[in-house]
């Protein structure tokens, strides 16, 4: 493989030679850019990285079940220890709920977030607690896809909020 790589760079112009180290130099600086401001989630392991962000700023729920049906799902969400929502709702085949902390005063904070969807078509629940399995630097959604057939759910990175 490096004998390739070294052919492919004697056949390359020196210009073409700084072309690439410049981007690779771009590439590198852009990520220790990022890195430094908090915008990757890169932690070591001695736990000198960023801390995890407890807070949910978007809860998702999505159906993508049969647009002719209605369908009843259960949303739970505890915060901080308190039950701040718990309702059914019945959802349309190819629809969708969003909460957003924006509009959500339940959502958002760096405080713990215990989350439950459960629709009645499937059997089962997906469940979701911040304080375990949230690795994100900051404040993230949770994504929930069901059907007839199953569902789905996992935590999904934003830009800061």
């Amino acid at each position: 493989m490096g004998m390739v790589i070294e052919q492919q760079r004697n056949a390359m112009g020196s210009d073409d030679r700084r072309l690439t180290s410049r981007r690779s130099l771009l590439a590198v600086a852009g990520v220790g850019i990022l890195g430094n401001a908090g915008c990757l989630g890169f932690g070591s392991e001695d736990g000198g990285g960023p801390e995890p962000h407890l807070g949910v700023c978007e809860l998702h729920v999505l159906c993508t079940g049969d647009e002719s049906s209605e369908y009843a799902v259960d949303v739970e969400v505890i915060r901080d220890g308190e039950r701040v929502y718990d309702e059914t709702h019945s959802l349309a085949g190819r629809r969708s709920l969003l909460f957003q902390s924006s509009a959500d005063d339940w959502l958002g904070g760096d405080v713990r977030h215990r989350i439950t969807v459960d629709p009645a078509v499937v059997d089962g629940r997906a469940t979701y607690d911040s304080a375990e399995e949230s690795d994100y630097p900051n404040c993230h959604g949770y994504l929930v896809t069901f059907d007839e057939t199953g569902l789905e759910g996992g935590p999904v990175h934003q830009e800061r909020v």
